[in-house]
């Protein structure tokens, strides 16, 4: 009989948020949920491992469709920030039923690997901190135009 690799979702966010789940363990893992993800947050990384949910405007309800859209993230998101989004990684489970990142024959999910930013470098700690240009501000539609016009 061939087990059964689903894994819950619950039990991948405990595996994700443990250091000591990874090959060079992070000091500290910080996760934050969204609507949509579970998000990661390590001292020079960020995993991002979206819920498998259906809605009127999105379907992440299978592993087929997670990995598509970690793809898409990943291609759509590099045109604007190359050196922050880095791949996409396969999330395992072995014949024991225990998560791993080592490869095996049971993907179980995708997940986004992203380059943390610092936090003060973020456009709303600059605004607040007064270290946003008029110029900077200016380019901000131009270059979003560019992004989702073509």
């Amino acid at each position: 009989m061939r087990p059964d690799f689903r894994v819950a979702l619950a039990q991948k966010v405990r595996f994700l948020s443990n250091p000591a789940s990874y090959p060079q363990p992070p000091s500290s893992i910080e996760a934050k949920e969204t609507h949509m993800s579970w998000v990661f947050i390590a001292d020079d990384w960020v995993l991002k491992l979206k819920k498998p949910v259906l809605r009127s405007h999105l379907d992440f309800s299978t592993i087929e469709a997670r990995k598509f859209f970690c793809e898409e993230e990943l291609r759509l998101n590099r045109r604007l920030a190359r050196e922050t989004y880095r791949a996409v990684k396969a999330l395992y489970c072995d014949d024991g039923g225990n998560l791993t990142f080592e490869k095996s024959a049971h993907v179980v999910d995708w997940l986004v690997e992203m380059r943390r930013l610092p936090a003060d470098d973020f456009l709303d700690a600059r605004i607040a901190a007064n270290r946003v240009s008029t110029a900077e501000m200016a380019a901000i539609p131009d270059r979003l135009a560019r992004f989702y016009i073509g």
